[in-house]
């Protein structure tokens, strides 16, 4: 295979910019990576292909007569902030400062003619289950104990940062750092599901079901009959550790990060799109872009993998390429951005609703809508609210159609997702002063993942874990981070990926640092 070679002939045509690591993507996990490289003395540089920092969390804006409406384009619950959380720890290794009071309840769901409600505390979650969900208590009272006991293991490991698979014997140190009585009840389950724990019990509620299947599709990509069980369980029991309102959205995070970035020596670059990763003679040398070379010995790239894998040709890549081959399909999303009158709301309507839909097959119909504060002026003028719906679609069924049939498809769905909506708010139509959608289609177009694919690699036994992808490429000087990364998709997810790739970088560079020098020219 041929290399991306260095183009030295330009050199004199091309500005060269130096770093000690260039990274792809300004999302949670490159500004994680960055901003803990920063802080331990190393010069960064991140690529953004867009004008705001956050990736799939960040938010855009629309100008309206009424005044501006901004919207979360994606990620909107915050979990992490919570004394201990995961972020929270993040924030304060930097000096930072950022709390918030945890949501309770942190949302409501719809189940066809039911409601349920996503408490904050455990005890109240047992309230709940009786309520909501009456008949097979014991049994369910069984299997959410063993949820919750495997919960608290993943939740303690999580907040140290483990890395798999392990490939080093760093990979196993930095695991047993969050060593957990419960570990071994975790590797135990490694290879059941969620689905499985259910089937143990005997539990038959249709509707429980329902009401788990919509958390795990929205998490971890995929239903208790294919989510793996440790996952699954985080999953189920993360906002009973703690979640969080943020005004102006999770974007508002990304620009705390980008902020230290860029106070702390590194530089995010804008409008900047990464098109080669560079090689020359078999070591990373950087990325070019249109006009730039951005020079450095290590390269993150926080897009997504198989968007990774088309920036840099290599036959030490093979591997990584064969084991993706295996993993399982990746979900599109479609997306509503709507600016509605506050009194189109009833006054009960909490900040995250979402709405689970089912029959005797399965899900039938699964979307969260996410709505600002009543007094978030960043998102939406006084009377008015932002929100932002999202659901799950095949990414495939939205690319290479006429464009008939793409304006179809969109106008089906979004008459879907409203007729829904006005069952539960009757006038929230009419109260609309705003609304665009998106789809995989352009998810493609602003992000640049291949399909518009999002949420990264659905959490199976098979993919996930120690059979996920590692954030070392196999090309040494070549790390990953994101959503498709151990240990998945979610802003904890791939927090804990960019910090992993951020750590395996700096002992890269410690160790190789007579093979070269930090270049720090600006």
């Amino acid at each position: 295979m041929t290399q991306a070679l260095l183009p030295k002939s330009k050199r004199v045509e091309r500005e060269d910019l130096h770093a000690d690591v260039t990274i792809i993507g300004a999302g949670f996990a490159g500004l994680v990576a960055g901003a803990m490289l920063c802080k331990n003395g190393f010069k960064v540089r991140i690529l953004e292909r867009d004008i705001h920092p956050g990736g799939c969390a960040a938010r855009y804006e629309r100008k309206h007569a009424l005044g501006t409406f901004s919207f979360a384009v994606g990620a909107t619950v915050c979990a992490g902030l919570e004394p201990n959380g995961l972020l929270q720890n993040i924030y304060q290794q930097l000096g930072l400062k950022r709390q918030h009071p945890n949501l309770d309840p942190v949302m409501r769901l719809h189940l066809n003619e039911r409601q349920a409600y996503v408490p904050g505390t455990r005890a109240k979650w047992q309230n709940q289950l009786e309520q909501t969900f009456p008949g097979q208590q014991k049994e369910k009272k069984q299997f959410w104990q063993k949820i919750q006991n495997l919960a608290d293991t993943m939740h303690h490991a999580a907040r140290h940062y483990p890395s798999m698979p392990w490939k080093t014997a760093w990979d196993i140190w930095d695991t047993a750092q969050g060593i957990h009585p419960g570990v071994l009840s975790v590797l135990g389950n490694l290879g059941n599901t969620v689905g499985h724990a259910l089937e143990q019990q005997g539990i038959t509620d249709p509707a429980h079901k329902a009401f788990i299947d919509g958390q795990l599709l929205d998490s971890m990509q995929c239903t208790s009959q294919e989510c793996a069980l440790p996952n699954g369980a985080y999953a189920l029991e993360v906002y009973r550790f703690g979640a969080q309102y943020i005004p102006g959205g999770l974007a508002s995070i990304a620009e705390d990060f980008a902020n230290y970035i860029q106070s702390n020596g590194g530089n995010v670059h804008y409008a900047t799109r990464a098109r080669t990763i560079l090689l020359e003679k078999n070591k990373i040398a950087g990325v070019e872009t249109h006009g730039r070379n951005f020079i450095s010995p290590i390269v993150i790239s926080t897009a997504p993998i198989h968007d990774t894998l088309n920036l840099i040709t290599d036959s030490r890549l093979e591997p990584l390429q064969q084991k993706l081959e295996k993993m399982p399909a990746i979900w599109g999303a479609f997306t509503m951005y709507i600016g509605i009158k506050e009194s189109a709301l009833p006054a009960d309507t909490l900040l995250f609703e979402q709405i689970t839909d089912y029959d005797e097959k399965g899900l039938t119909l699964n979307f969260l809508v996410s709505i600002s504060s009543h007094e978030d002026r960043i998102r939406a003028p006084a009377g008015y609210r932002s929100i932002t719906i999202s659901t799950h679609v095949n990414p495939t069924t939205w690319i290479g159609i006429t464009e008939d049939t793409y304006r179809e498809q969109k106008q089906v769905l979004e008459h879907r997702i409203l007729r829904r909506l006005e069952t539960l708010f009757p006038g929230f139509s009419d109260g609309i002063v705003l609304l665009e959608s998106g789809s995989p289609r352009t998810f493609e177009r602003f992000t640049l993942h291949s399909l518009g694919r999002v949420g990264g690699i659905p959490q199976m036994p098979h993919s996930a874990n120690f059979n996920a992808l590692h954030h070392a490429s196999g090309v040494p000087g070549l790390y990953m981070a994101g959503e498709t990364i151990f240990p998945g998709q979610g802003t904890l997810g791939v927090t804990v990926s960019g910090y992993n790739a951020a750590r395996s970088s700096q002992r890269y560079l410690n160790a190789h640092k007579s093979n070269f020098s930090r270049q720090t020219k600006a």
